[in-house]
This record gives structure tokens, sequence and C-alpha cells, in this order.
């Protein structure tokens, strides 16, 4: 696998990691659906997103990737995208995909408590449950074609977010291109 798309993804995720805590708010009725013009996907979130750009360059060309976050009510909710301007070929497919969902919780010290095969229509991906010093750390990442989607969330304990946290990560869907 190309090495600036290794350092790309672990200086994304360090990007990420920040939490702060606020006062927990478990109304789920002002959530919002979430669809970013070029990002082909909708989720929902409790409320609009703050965007910036990261820049990364690969052996193969320069690219941006989006990053959408935001912290409400004692968690941090992550979207971002990267496209590659290459095919991921099989046997990489599995290998980018722990790696992409894995080092946002290992890059900053905290331990991977699972991690698993999942799947989003026919593209494969990885779900990754961490943990850091009380905070949980919630991650899918899918591969469909070349881009690689990137999803976590971070609580303060899996009693706290457990909710909020699974109705952000399974809401994620495809949009038709």
């Amino acid at each position: 696998m190309n090495k600036r798309i290794t350092v790309f993804i672990a200086t994304l995720l360090l990007l990420t990691t920040g939490f702060h805590h606020s006062r927990l708010q478990t109304d789920q009725s002002k959530w919002i659906e979430f669809s970013p013009k070029d990002g082909a996907f909708s989720i929902m979130i409790p409320d609009q997103p703050a965007q910036r750009s990261l820049s990364h360059n690969t052996d193969k060309g320069h690219g941006d990737a989006p990053l959408f976050e935001l912290t409400k009510d004692d968690i941090k909710y992550v979207i971002t995208y990267l496209d590659y301007p290459f095919s991921v070929e099989a046997g990489e497919r599995d290998k980018l995909l722990t790696m992409g969902a894995e080092a946002g919780i290992t890059n900053v010290g905290g331990k991977v408590v699972s991690n698993k095969a999942i799947t989003l229509d026919i593209y494969p991906g990885r779900e990754v449950e961490g943990e850091m010093q009380g905070i949980v750390y919630q991650s899918r990442v899918f591969l469909v074609k070349q881009r690689l989607y990137l999803l976590i969330v971070w609580t303060p304990s899996k009693k706290t977010g457990t909710e909020n946290a699974m109705k952000f990560l399974e809401s994620f869907k495809l949009k038709a291109e």
C-alpha cells in the first residue's frame, strides 16, 4: 500500500481525535439528514457539521479530502471521504479498511476492543470499537469503488453515547451518482 496514503490517513485521524465535554442530551428529534453536494451519501447528524479540507499527496497524484465534524452533547461525530486516483487491488482492500478504521484509536494511544468485517450494500467495510481513558471510539469504514468513506464517533462512555452513536453510524447511506 502506498506509504503516503497511510501517512494521510494517520494524519487525518489524529486531527479528528479532539474531544471536549458538554452537557449530554438524548433528544434525537432535531437530527438532520446531512448530504454534502459531492459526497454521494447521506447520514443523520444532530446539527450541521463544520467542514474543512485536508490535502494529501500520493505517488499517483494530489487530492483534497473533505472533513465534516460536529461536537454536540458530549459526542464528536466525524465524516470524511477520500478518492483514490487509482484502483485499490483486492489484496489490499482489507488492509486499507482495517488501517483506516483502527488508526483513529491506535494513533492516540488507545486500544482496539473489536474489529469486524461489515458491508454496505455490496461494498466491503470494517467496524472498529476502541477505548482510551474512558472515551469510547467507534468507526466504520467503507470502500466504494475508488472512494474510502470514514465515519467516527467519540463518546464519553458506552452508556451515554450508544444510542446517538448507533443512530449516526447506522444512518449512513449511499446515494445514486
